[in-house]
């Protein structure tokens, strides 16, 4: 049986984790980039793409 601080150890661990992959994030440019698919219930299914560029993430947060 797993005990709740190992499942609360882990937990923290994959945060911590994901704060220092991303902290080389901050201030960065970068393109959004929306894809979508559309499947009519007649026809062919096709899919397109839309490019947003422009945005740049904050420098800190809250």
């Amino acid at each position: 049986m797993v005990s709740w601080w190992f499942i609360f150890s882990f937990s923290n661990f994959l945060f911590s984790l994901y704060i220092i992959m991303g902290s080389n994030l901050r201030g960065r440019d970068f393109n959004m980039t929306l894809h979508w698919h559309v499947m009519p219930k007649t026809g062919k299914m096709f899919a397109d793409k839309l490019v947003l560029p422009g945005y740049r993430l904050p420098e800190s947060y809250r």
